[in-house]
C-alpha cells in the first residue's frame, strides 16, 4: 500500500502509517514521520500473527523525486515482540540486500526508546511474525538530516554542504557525541585543567 501525506512529485505521497501488515511495501518520502505495526503507530492491541510488513524510508527533501543522500535516524519508541521468533530488521538502503543495521526481537520495556542511524539516504524496515504468540509490537519515528544525528547531538552545527557536524569545544566524533575530556579530565583528582 502506498499513499497519503500531501506530497507532490513522481513518488507516491507518504502514508502516515502502514495500516495493515498485508505483505505490501509502504514508501515514506517525508523528511520525518512515524510508523508501526498498527494504525496509528503505538495503537492498542497486539500485532497480527504471521505478519509481514515492509517500509521503505526514502526522504525526498527537495520534493523533486531525487534520491537523497544524508542520514536517517530511526527511533523505536516502543518495542515488544515474541523473543527469538518475531523480528524487525533494519537495513541501510532500499532493500534487504543492503547493509543490516540491526535485527530486533524481544520485549524489554527499559530498552525503548533506542535508535539506529543509516548513512545511505534510505532505510528498509521489515517486520516478520510467526503463527504463535503476538505481543504489543512497535512504534517508530524517523528523521532525515544532512549530518549524522539530527542536530549533531545538540553539541554542534551541521555543515550542510559537507554533510558533517562542526562540534563545540571539548566535543568530538562524527555526531558530536564524544566528550573530549570526560570528567573534566580528572580535575577532581588533581589531574586536569
Amino acid at each position: 500500500m502506498e499513499g497519503g501525506g500531501g506530497h507532490s512529485g513522481p513518488f507516491p505521497p507518504s502514508p502516515p502509517a502502514h495500516p495493515s501488515c498485508d505483505r505490501s511495501r509502504a514508501v515514506l518520502t517525508d523528511r520525518a514521520g512515524s510508523f508501526g505495526d498498527r494504525d496509528p503507530p503505538g495503537g492498542r492491541g497486539n500485532y497480527t500473527q504471521n505478519s509481514h510488513c515492509e517500509w521503505l524510508v526514502r526522504p525526498d527533501p527537495g520534493g523533486r523525486g531525487n534520491k537523497s543522500q544524508g542520514f536517517i535516524t530511526l527511533t523505536f519508541d516502543s518495542f515488544a515482540t515474541e523473543c527469538g521468533y518475531d523480528y524487525v530488521f533494519v537495513y541501510d538502503g532500499e532493500s534487504s540486500s543492503s547493509k543490516l543495521l540491526g535485527s530486533f526481537s524481544g520485549a524489554d520495556a527499559s530498552s525503548a526508546p533506542f535508535s539506529v542511524t543509516g548513512r545511505s539516504g534510505a532505510l528498509s524496515v521489515l517486520f516478520f511474525s510467526d503463527t504463535n504468540y503476538a505481543l504489543g509490537g512497535f512504534s517508530a519515528r524517523y528523521q532525515w538530516s544532512e549530518c549524522p544525528s539530527a542536530g549533531c547531538s545538540g553539541r554542534g552545527t551541521c555543515d550542510e554542504e559537507r554533510g558533517e557536524c562542526e562540534c563545540q569545544s571539548l566535543w568530538g566524533g562524527e555526531d558530536c557525541s564524544l566528550e573530549g575530556c570526560p570528567g573534566d579530565c580528572g580535575e577532581m583528582k588533581g589531574r586536569g585543567r
